[in-house]
């Protein structure tokens, strides 16, 4: 009887120390926590059942073996017995609770750990963390496996940089078709990265690395990129097969495409007045659009952009850039795209009365009216910098010759004056070879030519890009910057006969045909004309 209340205590000590463990849920370390509890609550419990049993046995030692055999004696003795045999019980229900809880609690932990793990894996998912990572994991363990020694990477990122730069130097090159290119070149060299890196204006070079890193060097590329125009494949057809146009495809009536047939061997021919009457059949009346006027001829627009690159490459000494309108403002446009150079265009007005009779000319005199602002620009620019070292460019299409022999012209006269010491001009003319004079000359292109010494010091350069024809020529709509017919369609032909294929490009939003061939000479339409680019 003398037991019960301790067994009281014990079963009524363990709903407390339950509770207990069900108020600590959250805290880090939850199981060390309730292991060391359990420990502290089972050594004082044991110490106190030891005590009594002890004292109980002591007691009944004195009295001895008369008092053990007696019948109090034996009672004792069993009742020591169930106490011990009771204290073992509920020692184990203390220890299963405590494996329960401690279970218990475990479970918790991995129910809420996976309900954050798949929380967190959407979260990465939906940013990129998770790609991220496994991106950095597959590269640390290829890196790993790369047996390659360090003399054999730097082979190895040379190769791929050598690759790089025979793509970028293929014919029609540009960043997106260069890119799609690298991916092949980085699995078959194991690069841990190769990239396409623009620089200033429209010059680019090929990053390689693994361990090791190299450069190639800098190559003048079209930008790739291009005003938003909607392209749709030509499909001739007399009107009444009109309505057997492909989906997606313009249709235009038989008459362009016997036109268009006549083209190429007009342009292609030997005698220069079939060239030049072909030409006038295709630009028209400069005031009247037609669908036929502008239509370019294909294998003309990889000549007339070599022409702009080889030009544009002869920039990087010029402080300015002038032109005149309109073909040499239209050609600066070109060759400043991506450029940081400061650019002007002497415009085509009309002279003040004065102004005619200073110069001894008519009031609509263009050629000498467009002379005279450039001579008077230039000396604008030189103002408070007349002994300075100072190259300017001069940008001007050259068909006929007169144009040329104006800009000289008007040049040493400005150099002759002695005001200007140090100063040095560059002409960067756009030759159009198809009008040469020389009979079957015309249409083989003449390539870059250089013409310096014309004055002391060589102060004067000339510097000729050759194109068979210069796309935009004197056709008004393509010229134009706005209103009017400058959202005109383009078309662009290829063949004769049954091989003809041909392309409607129409500018969208404030796109102008303007905009459509300065991205047809930049080779911003490459791969997207199948059958011609």
């Amino acid at each position: 009887m003398g037991l019960c209340p301790r067994e009281n205590a014990l079963a009524k000590s363990l709903p407390v120390v339950i509770s207990f463990l069900a108020s600590l849920l959250g805290l880090d370390g939850i199981a060390g926590k309730i292991q060391a509890i359990f420990q502290k609550l089972r050594k004082p419990m044991e110490k106190a059942v030891d005590w009594v049993i002890d004292k109980g046995a002591k007691a009944f030692n004195k009295v001895g073996n008369k008092v053990k055999n007696s019948k109090l004696g034996k009672k004792a003795g069993k009742l020591k017995d169930s106490a011990k045999e009771k204290y073992k019980a509920g020692k184990q229900w203390v220890e299963d609770k405590k494996e329960a809880a401690h279970n218990w609690v475990d479970g918790k932990k991995k129910s809420v750990k996976d309900k954050f793990d798949k929380f967190g894996n959407k979260v990465k998912d939906k940013f990129g963390f998770a790609k991220d990572k496994d991106s950095k994991e597959k590269q640390g363990k290829d890196h790993k496996t790369d047996e390659r020694t360090m003399e054999q990477k730097k082979a190895d990122v040379h190769k791929a940089v050598v690759d790089a730069e025979k793509i970028m130097e293929q014919k029609g090159a540009t960043p997106d078709s260069i890119k799609a290119k690298l991916p092949a070149i980085q699995s078959q060299y194991k690069l841990t990265a190769i990239n396409l890196v623009k620089e200033k204006s429209n010059k680019y070079h090929i990053e390689a690395k693994i361990n090791p890193k190299e450069n190639s060097d800098s190559i003048s590329l079209g930008d790739g990129e291009r005003k938003p125009a909607t392209i749709k494949k030509i499909f001739f057809a007399s009107k009444e097969n009109q309505k057997q146009t492909p989906e997606g495809e313009a249709w235009y009536g038989d008459w362009l495409l016997k036109k268009l047939n006549s083209f190429a061997p007009g342009l292609d021919d030997s005698k220069l007045k079939t060239r030049k009457n072909t030409i006038r059949s295709i630009r028209g009346d400069d005031n009247t659009w037609t669908e036929l006027q502008g239509a370019i001829y294909a294998p003309f627009i990889e000549d007339n952009r070599q022409a702009i690159q080889t030009l544009q490459g002869e920039m990087d000494d010029c402080k300015y850039l002038l032109s005149l309108e309109r073909g040499g403002a239209f050609l600066a446009d070109q060759l400043t795209k991506g450029k940081n150079l400061p650019s002007k265009k002497i415009q085509k007005r009309t002279l003040s009365e004065e102004e005619a009779q200073a110069l001894n000319t008519k009031t609509d005199a263009h050629k000498v009216q467009q002379q005279y602002d450039l001579k008077e620009g230039i000396k604008q620019l030189m103002s408070g910098k007349e002994n300075e070292n100072i190259t300017i460019a001069i940008a001007e299409t050259l068909v006929g010759g007169g144009s040329r022999d104006a800009l000289i012209k008007t040049v040493k006269e400005i150099l002759e004056s002695g005001e200007y010491p140090n100063l040095k001009f560059k002409l960067l003319l756009l030759q159009q070879t198809i009008h040469t004079e020389d009979e079957g000359q015309g249409i083989v292109r003449q390539g870059l030519t250089k013409v310096s010494g014309i004055t002391e010091a060589n102060r004067i350069q000339i510097v000729t890009g050759s194109t068979k024809y210069i796309l935009g020529e004197d056709v008004g709509y393509q010229l134009a910057k706005s209103g009017g017919n400058s959202n005109k369609p383009v078309i662009v032909f290829q063949g004769t006969k049954e091989t003809l294929v041909a392309y409607q490009i129409t500018p969208e939003n404030n796109t102008t045909a303007r905009d459509i061939i300065t991205d047809l000479n930049a080779g911003a339409y490459t791969g997207l004309l199948p059958g011609i680019l």
